[in-house]
């Protein structure tokens, strides 16, 4: 996968040309054909994103963007008021569609171009039936100008902003709460597809190969285009070949090498990286420790099961009854491609284990898995299964509704599946994606391999009739879906690790000096975003008998320690926040250190004992016990000054005012000693990880807790 910090070195080496890129980007999306596959919309607010990263100036950025967007409106109403064109295409256009935009025009009259600027659907013909339906030119051209300008600023701004925004946004979550608001969404927005397809799927398809027609039309009849058709005829006869629907070896050829390249490509990429050790690998291991902080034992037991959906054996299981379905309903020529795709895909996952060589995370793991880590297996074959299983419904069932629901159903059997492996502590995220890849190229294949057969013959089930075959396919599945579910059984060990146990099960190292890890740089003296970039350098270094005697002292002192992170949690926050109330436990953003989730949050109320400001202190809780048997901690401190995009807290730049309330409140208390102030690092001005600038001196106190009393 790649990741924005890849991306940064390269957009700023392309340095003018960036621009231009957006220009024509902007300029196409106004082209009524090819503005259907051009994301103009998307570019721009990925444009916006990294303005705020610095790689591209936003002024610059909205020139070039509306520039491009003012050019290609002209260029499309040009062709629009073109009376050749539209003898021509006027009647390729659905009539519906032509009369619904007319009364769009008519309705808005030159106000209709600036509103098809944010309305996906008709971004691409409102120009050029404007200049079909004969819109006055000036009254054009004046929308024009403006639309391109406002579209520009709104969309590259909205980037801009989401800037700011992305990586609290990421790190927002709760245990149960988490998992159960990634899963609605993902499953929210696969439903709204699924939905929009099957009510408009059939109509935008219908009309878009009527504008590849009438667009085809239009380019073998330009003079130039056919002085170099006679020009050269191989070339033009390879094209044809390669694009003509007709046959296997055509475009249905074309259109699965593409993609098999591309995913071949992007596989490399992701490995490059793993091994290079490139910033996605930080990301990794952040990811996996904040799942780690989420995990909770009854949904551990719920991906325990859900993963064995994934799992090689029980999918070979299954393959057989699959098998002999297709066997028994006539359609044998699929068996071989999902045998190939199956093995493979296994093969080669094996064979990438062995040459990446990549440890599984270490000790979040809720079972023990015996073989490297990238790629991911169960994603490899999850993908290879399920999409042949939804490519097979696609071939031989005619029900367009079922066909849908089939994909549905396995992208999201295929992503829980993937998300289990992380949950679980298995495997990283770029293991899942690298299996994801694999198994898209081997199911490329092995649907290469069906449509190279003949998938246009295959049986259909209307062509069978009888209960005979019914009752036949049930006595097959049946068994393997009992056998399955006991294999499931019998292997899916219960959940006795809970968090404190894999927490104790965690290797201690003695030291003397508590400060001896950050003087050889083994430690980290900052704290981190999750793509490990250094933000706050740490505050405090403290020396505690135990978690509880840590909790004690720190409530004397009169800071409370914050709720978990739950759904319940969450709306007591926005409820306080609404109402501008107190919540003095309430649940803290996550940060890391040294790749750790902060496994304590306090807080202390201010004299308005409102949620928008509060005092925040965040601690980690280190492998190092000293030989006293004081167990090392090490924490930061901030004060939330009010709120920041309605999702979390503006936090106030002199974070030396926050460690030294934090520490006279501690030293207030009889069980806490101040043992000693250290330059730790250099006074530095910097952001954390929203964005909001510090700055600081560098000292940092270690403290010594006695047991309170």
């Amino acid at each position: 996968m790649i990741s924005v910090n890849d991306l940064l070195p390269t957009i700023t080496n392309l340095g003018v040309l960036s621009y231009w890129i957006i220009f024509l980007i902007a300029l196409l999306e106004s082209m009524p054909l090819i503005g259907l596959v051009i994301p103009g919309t998307i570019v721009l607010l990925f444009a916006g994103f990294l303005s705020k990263t610095g790689a591209l100036d936003l002024g610059d950025l909205i020139w070039f963007a509306a520039a491009g967007g003012i050019l290609g409106d002209a260029i499309a109403y040009t062709l629009g008021a073109s009376e050749r064109l539209q003898n021509r295409l006027l009647q390729k256009f659905p009539k519906r569609f032509v009369e619904r935009s007319e009364q769009f025009i008519e309705n808005h009259g030159g106000k209709s171009i600036l509103f098809a600027r944010f309305l996906a659907p008709v971004r691409p013909f409102v120009p050029y039936l404007s200049g079909m339906l004969g819109m006055k030119r000036l009254n054009f051209y004046v929308w024009n100008v403006v639309s391109g300008c406002v579209s520009a600023v709104v969309y590259l701004l909205l980037g801009w902003i989401f800037g700011q925004a992305w990586q609290t946004v990421l790190t927002w979550s709760s245990r149960l709460g988490f998992l159960f608001v990634i899963v609605c969404v993902s499953v929210l927005l696969l439903l709204l597809t699924r939905s929009f397809i099957g009510r408009s799927g059939t109509e935008i398809w219908r009309f878009t190969v009527s504008i590849l027609k009438s667009l085809r039309e239009a380019v073998e009849t330009n003079p130039d285009v056919k002085q170099f058709t006679q020009n050269h005829p191989r070339l033009i006869n390879f094209f044809q070949k390669r694009l003509s629907a007709k046959t296997f070896t055509g475009l249905p050829l074309s259109f699965l090498i593409v993609a098999i390249v591309y995913a071949i490509a992007t596989l490399a990429g992701l490995v490059q990286d793993v091994i290079a050790s490139d910033p996605i690998v930080a990301a990794d291991i952040r990811i996996e420790n904040l799942l780690y902080f989420f995990r909770s034992p009854r949904a551990t037991e719920w991906f325990l099961w859900l993963t064995q959906l994934g799992n090689w054996k029980v999918i070979i299981l299954w393959s057989f009854g699959v098998s002999l379905v297709l066997y028994l309903w006539h359609n044998k020529k699929f068996i071989f491609p999902l045998w190939v795709s199956l093995l493979g895909a296994e093969v080669l996952a094996l064979m990438g284990k062995f040459i990446v060589a990549r440890e599984r995370p270490e000790g979040l793991a809720v079972y023990a898995e015996d073989s490297f880590s990238f790629p991911s297996g169960h994603a490899t074959v999850a993908v290879v299964f399920w999409g042949f299983l939804a490519y097979l419904v696609w071939r031989t069932i005619r029900n367009r509704s079922v066909r849908l629901n089939m994909i549905f159903l396995s992208t999201v059997i295929i992503l829980l599946i993937g998300f289990s492996r992380l949950y679980l502590g298995v495997h990283y995220l770029s293991d899942v994606l690298g299996g994801y890849l694999l198994g898209m190229i081997w199911l490329i294949i092995g649907i290469s391999l069906c449509e190279w057969k003949g998938a246009s013959k295959f049986q259909t089930t209307s062509k069978v009739h009888g209960s005979r075959f019914r009752v036949l396919t049930t006595a097959i599945l049946l068994p393997v879906i009992l056998l399955s579910l006991g294999y499931i059984f019998i292997t899916t060990k219960p959940v006795v690790e809970t968090i404190a146990q894999l927490e104790s099960a965690l290797p201690v190292i003695p030291t003397v000096d508590p400060l001896t890890g950050f003087s050889d740089e083994t430690l980290s003296r900052y704290s981190e975003d999750l793509l490990g970039n250094t933000r706050e350098p740490l505050s405090f270094l403290v020396l505690a008998k135990t978690d509880e005697d840590l909790i004690q002292t720190l409530g004397e002192a009169g800071w409370q320690k914050a709720d978990p992170l739950t759904l319940s949690t969450i709306t007591k926050v926005a409820r306080a926040a609404f109402l501008n109330v107190g919540y003095s436990t309430a649940p803290m953003t996550p940060a890391f250190w040294n790749a750790q989730v902060n496994d304590f949050g306090f807080q202390k109320a201010t004299q308005e004992d409102s949620i928008r400001k509060r005092h925040h202190a965040r601690f980690w809780r280190t492998n190092m016990v000293t030989q006293g048997g004081f167990r090392v901690y090490v924490g930061t401190a901030s004060f939330d000054s009010g709120l920041k995009w309605g999702v979390t807290h503006k936090i106030e730049p002199d974070i030396d005012t926050e460690r030294d309330l934090l520490l006279s409140d501690l030293e207030a208390t009889a069980s806490t000693q101040l043992q000693q102030t250290v330059q730790f690092v250099h006074p530095i001005l910097g952001e954390n990880f929203i964005g909001d600038q510090f700055f600081t001196d560098g000292n940092l106190y270690l403290l010594l807790i006695t047991s309170p009393e």
